[in-house]
């Protein structure tokens, strides 16, 4: 069963790309583009090769982004990140 329609027939990509965008920033969030080395690269792999890897690698940042705050600063436990369906790195 396919999912419900969220963007109105019609649109294009980039339409589709630029609201999802905007969504995104007015919920607070941010676009980033990284360049990562090769070792960095490789650590990715590893990571969401992981049984319990998240099912993006945008998730796996974020995760990770969360994780190193809460040891570092010794924040409150770190929030559940909604996870992004297609969202992929390299």
């Amino acid at each position: 069963m396919a999912r419900p329609r969220i963007h109105e027939p019609g649109t294009t990509a980039t339409q589709r790309v630029t609201a999802s965008r905007d969504a995104l920033v007015a919920a607070g969030g941010a676009r980033k583009e990284f360049r990562l080395s090769p070792a960095a690269v490789d650590a990715m792999r590893s990571l969401m090769s992981a049984p319990n890897a998240p099912g993006n690698e945008t998730a796996l940042i974020e995760r990770l982004l969360l994780e190193e705050k809460s040891r570092t600063l010794g924040s409150c436990a770190v929030p559940h990140v909604k996870q992004s369906s297609t969202t992929k790195i390299g």
